[in-house]
């Protein structure tokens, strides 16, 4: 009955055959934690965010959310715009970004205020958020226009508070521009 030395040839496979699995393993490790820091983003980063009307946002920590939503004005469910784009107008620090939010919507339209949420990626307070967890809520008004040519609604949000997993934006009103 033979059994395997530290000098023999069975033995050096097994180490090596043991080695080549630790190697193989620390791998997968490092792809997965360079992959998971990928998905995060800070929010003073993006430059730009689209919103598209029936989509859904991407979630981590907690349930996905509309990426657009429409939650008051005079206009409420008589209108959705296809797509909005955010664009970051700057920021005060702290996750505060400021956003410049438009739409092609016909002249009877306009947005009062809007608000972007995003899933912090640790916490409601932290400043990294998962890339594609953006949602925009927003009000949407009637004009005294009432014609059906198109134009842009313009409008601004920033800050965070509480919010179950999402950080939260303050209402900001929207200017109005006419334009082709």
């Amino acid at each position: 009955f033979f059994e395997p030395t530290p000098s023999s040839p069975s033995s050096s496979f097994c180490c090596h055959q043991t080695m080549w699995f630790r190697l193989l393993c620390l791998a997968l490790c490092l792809t997965l934690c360079v992959s998971q820091a990928s998905n995060r983003i800070r929010l003073e980063d993006v430059r730009a965010l689209t919103f598209y009307k029936d989509q859904m946002t991407k979630a981590r920590r907690t349930s996905p959310i509309p990426q657009m939503q429409c939650v008051s004005g005079s206009a409420q469910g008589q209108y959705t715009p296809s797509v909005v784009q955010c664009t970051n107008a700057g920021s005060a620090g702290h996750g505060d970004v400021q956003w410049e939010c438009k739409a092609d919507m016909e002249s009877r339209y306009k947005f009062g205020w809007v608000r972007v949420n995003c899933e912090g990626y640790e916490s409601p307070e932290d400043e990294w958020v998962l890339q594609g967890s953006c949602g925009l809520e927003f009000s949407l008004e009637r004009t005294s226009s009432g014609g059906s040519g198109s134009g842009y609604g313009y409008g601004s949000g920033s800050g965070y508070g509480d919010g179950g997993g999402y950080r939260h934006g303050n209402q900001y009103n929207s200017k109005r521009y006419s334009g082709d």
